[in-house]
C-alpha cells in the first residue's frame, strides 16, 4: 500500500456537487443480497441502475463480459424530483459493492427496511453514510 500526502489548500477539489438531484430511489435488504449474489456470480465489471421510460420502476441490470445480464426490478419506485422521466447510468461494481456493504450495514444497525438514494441529473448517485453524503460517479 502506497500513502501520499500534499497540503489540502493546493489540492483543486469541488467543496459540494452543484448537479441537481433528479431522481429518488430506494435499495431493500433483499435488493442488496440479490445484487451481491449476482454480481459475484456474473463477475460484473459493472452494474446499470435505470428507469425505463414511461415507468416508475426501479430496475438493476448486471452484465458480464460476454454481455449476458441479469436483471432485478426492485419492488421501490422511481420519484422524480424533475421533469426527467427516465435514466440509465453504469456504477463500476468494485466502488459500487463497496458501497452497498456500507448499505447493508446500515440497514441491519439501524433496523431500517431501506435506504434511499438519489441520482443527479449527470448519474452521480448519492447516499447517507453515517450522516456523511456519500458520491459516487458514473462510469463511461
Amino acid at each position: 500500500v502506497e500513502y501520499k500526502c500534499g497540503d489540502p489548500t493546493l489540492i483543486k477539489a469541488p467543496k459540494g456537487l452543484a448537479d441537481e438531484e433528479y431522481f429518488t430511489c430506494a435499495l431493500t435488504r433483499d435488493d442488496i443480497k440479490f445484487i451481491k449474489s449476482a454480481n459475484s456470480a456474473m463477475g460484473a465489471d459493472k452494474l446499470i441502475f435505470s428507469n425505463p421510460k414511461d415507468t416508475d420502476n426501479f430496475v438493476i441490470s448486471i452484465p458480464n463480459k460476454e454481455d449476458e445480464k441479469v436483471v432485478h426490478e426492485t419492488d421501490g419506485v422511481v420519484g422524480y424530483l424533475s421533469d426527467a422521466t427516465s435514466f440509465s447510468f453504469a456504477y463500476d461494481s468494485k466502488i459500487l459493492i463497496m458501497a452497498i456493504n456500507s448499505m447493508e450495514k446500515i440497514l441491519r444497525k439501524d433496523d431500517l427496511d431501506a435506504l434511499e438514494m438519489k441520482i443527479t441529473r449527470r448519474g452521480v448517485l448519492t447516499f447517507p453514510v453515517k450522516g456523511i453524503t456519500t458520491y459516487i460517479i458514473p462510469s463511461p
